[in-house]
Formats: structure tokens, sequence, C-alpha cells
């Protein structure tokens, strides 16, 4: 979809990400958009902007103590959760 790096905290740099396609794309039809993030949300999760961005599958490392929580919140949206079990990015 797009890089957002550098925030410090997975919310924005999802929304970040989300801006950016649409500026470059001039599209916001993401309907077969994967998003991939290098880390998990032991906080907010950002469900509103990936719904609202119509986002086909959210992908993350996983083995977060939030992991139900987040499977919880997207259940009934029709995005799909990968967990990759790994970070995307190495640093």
């Amino acid at each position: 979809m797009a890089v957002a790096a550098g925030h410090q905290d997975g919310v924005t740099a999802v929304e970040h990400a989300i801006h950016k396609a649409i500026y470059h794309a001039h599209t916001t039809d993401f309907t077969h958009a994967v998003i991939a993030v290098d880390g998990n949300f032991p906080h907010e999760i950002p469900v509103q902007q990936i719904i609202k961005a119509n986002i086909y599958a959210f992908n993350l490392p996983g083995y977060s103590s939030n992991d139900e929580v987040l499977l919880n919140q997207f259940e009934k949206t029709g995005c799909t959760i990968l967990f990759s079990k790994e970070r995307c990015f190495l640093h």
C-alpha cells in the first residue's frame, strides 16, 4: 500500500500509509489492498481507519497479548487478518 515509517504509534502509521496511498494512487478504492505492519498494536487498534479505507487484508506479526481482541474487533468487518508470525522488516 504505502510506507509510513518512523511513527511512535501504529495507528498514526496506518493513517499516514492510507493517506499516502490515496495521494499517490489517485483513488480511494482499496478493495484489493493489503496493509502490512512491522509491529503489533498493544494499545489502540486502527480498526476504523482500515474499515473506512475498505482494505481487504491486514498483515501483522502476531504473538501480541491483544491478538484475540484484534480478531474480535475485525470479526464482522470483511477484512482478513493475517498473522505472519514474524516481522516484515529487519532493523
